[in-house]
């Protein structure tokens, strides 16, 4: 047990990614003639789904709601050892 954090789960995920997610549920739901009117989210799940809303402008979701969503610190992940 060293004095450097662990580096485990979410902190290793690429945001862009989850792009690909979004984009899924949006097309399912267009396939059943649904439409995505809001979407919740807590923690990551949030900065995704924002990241998501700023990326997506066919987007036909009308209200969002970021419960807790994490404060990412640029300086500090640049300044990490590893």
């Amino acid at each position: 047990a060293g004095t450097v954090p662990m580096r485990l789960g979410s902190q290793f995920e690429m945001i862009y990614q989850s792009l690909i997610d979004f984009n899924a549920w949006q097309a399912y739901s267009e396939s059943r003639s649904m439409q995505l009117c809001g979407i919740g989210a807590h923690s990551l799940g949030a900065l995704k789904a924002a990241y998501w809303l700023s990326e997506e402008p066919r987007s036909t979701v009308k209200r969002f709601v970021a419960l807790s969503p994490p404060r990412l610190s640029t300086s500090l992940l640049l300044d990490d050892p590893k």
